[in-house]
């Protein structure tokens, strides 16, 4: 490289060195620059960017921070006399109309926190302001229960006040009430008082009282004499099985011997063991029940020689009825076991009774209603009656359960009122998108419940027998839509002559068939006792039950009626 340009590259350090250099600026305030300069340049501080060389601790002239900045703090701002100890009680308002004072507060944590404050205490006392009023409306409503001073005994109480005043002393008197009415018209226009269009209704009706029932049923029905188990045991020794009577049980109609065979007895044999034993035992009648449920055993069903029949009191006094629960829940009798027998309507679906007597069936029929009226209001429970006989069902015409009035069958539009209901019902339920009345109900507020029905169709063989086609196609419609709609049917048929229909059959889900000797409805119907026997099919069981339904005397009856009619609705 040539010698020139080498000259040219070389840097003049001396002269770099003697410049002073920039430096970058402390940001606290240092010394004063002024006295910096008259420093001679013997001092170790040749910059003010250095530190000393030597002993800077006893250097007069070293960095010390004489004064922070001054930096606005998050709570006290920029005021240092206002600490946490100087704030006074006076600087917190209580309401609103003391705001204005948070001006005087530098910090915006602490005006936020005190309006906070405020917005609370100003609700709590306005919560206490209407506790107070709730306590005082009580306390009236409770002194007057009965509202026995009605508004217009206040108003003539104050037309006689009045009378008895002097002139002036009542035009100071309506001055008053003229300033008491603004006042409370401008309370009303500032807190609008909110009034329903309706009342609720439910809470009005008062169920009947289980006293109502009567007394129950007498102590010692299911007491078995020693002559009667002997002689069971004698029958079977006299057709050459040995047996013993391992229990015994009654509910005060019809008796079960509990019969404990030998190992050896075939099962097969049962079938015929009814005809040898019929002529050696002291019974009219018996129904062989092989096996027992949950044992090895058989029974021996008989009918007992002195029969004490089951109140209705009893039923519902033994039975989950007893809870007043709204389940809609019905009782009909005993089971042979002794046992009650109750069952959910909206499980049942629709029921047929079958064969029977007409006062036996009506007392079924019977025993369903009054559990109805007993649990349930007439805004949650409805029954229609369909009947040729006015007189059989003349006590329930007055009732508030009633829907619609009751027709003849031989009327074409006989069920008319209830297949316009079902049709209704079925256009709501889709527009709601649900499916049955229990989803519906609880999408709906109480004045729009609907309510179960039951429609008792007495008797179905006349509904045929009269061609009338027009009743006999909305059967068939409400049979197939109507259980979950709420729409329960239960048909009487009484002519067993004259079987029903088997398409209709079919759609029934549960059956109480009395004696028949064709078992055209329930296999096993042959085996019972003509009068209050039944077996009852019901839909989640494959085996028929036996259960001798319940009385209502005419005295419970009345009770309960005449309670439930004397509310007007």
């Amino acid at each position: 490289m040539d010698k020139s340009r080498r000259k040219k590259r070389q840097f003049n350090i001396e002269q770099e060195s003697k410049e002073e250099k920039e430096h970058f600026k402390f940001p606290l305030d240092m010394e004063d620059t002024a006295e910096k300069k008259h420093v001679s340049d013997d001092t170790p501080m040749q910059s003010s960017s250095r530190r000393p060389l030597k002993d800077y601790k006893k250097d007069k002239y070293s960095y010390t921070i004489q004064k922070a900045r001054e930096i606005p703090s998050a709570i006290h701002g920029m005021n240092k006399k206002t600490n946490r100890t100087e704030i006074k009680r006076e600087d917190y308002p209580d309401d609103y109309e003391e705001l204005d004072s948070l001006d005087n507060i530098s910090s915006v944590i602490i005006r936020d926190i005190v309006k906070e404050r405020n917005r609370k205490k100003q609700k709590a006392n306005e919560r206490a302001r209407k506790e107070a009023l709730r306590l005082e409306r009580e306390k009236k409503r409770y002194d007057d229960p009965y509202s026995l001073k009605s508004s217009r005994q206040v108003l003539t109480s104050k037309s006689k006040q009045t009378e008895e005043m002097p002139v002036k002393e009542q035009t100071e008197q309506h001055e008053e009430n003229k300033a008491d009415e603004k006042k409370t018209a401008v309370h009303e226009t500032e807190q609008p008082v909110v009034r329903h269009a309706e009342k609720r209704r439910g809470p009005s009706f008062t169920l009947p009282s289980l006293h109502m029932l009567g007394p129950g049923q007498k102590k010692g029905y299911d007491v078995l004499g020693k002559d009667t188990e002997a002689a069971v045991v004698k029958a079977f020794e006299a057709i050459g099985v040995p047996a013993s009577v391992h229990k015994y049980k009654s509910n005060g109609i019809i008796g079960r011997f509990e019969m404990k065979l030998d190992r050896n007895f075939r099962i097969s044999h049962v079938s015929r063991l009814k005809e040898y034993l019929l002529p050696h035992l002291p019974f009219d009648d018996v129904r062989v029940v092989a096996p027992i449920i949950g044992t090895s055993n058989i029974g021996l069903e008989v009918p007992v020689p002195s029969p004490e029949p089951i109140p209705f009191s009893t039923l519902f006094d033994r039975s989950s009825l007893k809870l007043r629960r709204n389940d809609y829940k019905y009782v009909i009798g005993k089971t042979v076991d002794d046992q009650i027998f109750s069952y959910e309507l909206s499980k049942s679906g629709h029921i047929l009774v079958y064969g029977g007597s007409d006062k036996d069936a009506r007392n079924v029929i019977e025993q369903l209603m009054v559990s109805m009226f007993m649990n349930h209001t007439p805004y949650e429970f409805k029954v229609f009656f369909a009947s040729d006989d006015k007189e059989k069902y003349q006590e329930y015409l007055d009732m508030p359960y009633l829907f619609g009035e009751s027709k003849e069958l031989s009327d074409p539009d006989v069920l008319k009122v209830v297949y316009d209901e079902l049709i209704e019902r079925q256009n709501q339920f889709r527009r709601a998108h649900v499916r049955n009345i229990n989803s519906f109900n609880q999408r709906v507020g109480y004045d729009s419940k609907k309510s179960v029905m039951t429609v008792v169709i007495d008797d179905f063989t006349s509904l045929y027998n009269m061609n009338n086609t027009e009743a006999a196609k909305m059967v068939g419609q409400i049979l197939k839509k109507g259980k979950p709609l709420g729409i329960h049917l239960i048909i009487r048929h009484g002519i067993t002559d004259e079987r029903i229909r088997y398409d209709l059959l079919q759609m029934v889900q549960t059956r109480i068939s009395f004696f028949d000797d064709k078992e055209s409805v329930i296999e096993g119907s042959a085996a019972i006792t003509e009068g209050n026997d039944v077996l009852v099919q019901i839909p989640t069981s494959n085996k028929p039950v036996r259960v001798n339904a319940g009385t209502l005397s005419k005295e419970a009856k009345g009770r309960i009626f005449g309670h439930i009619t004397a509310h007007k609705f």
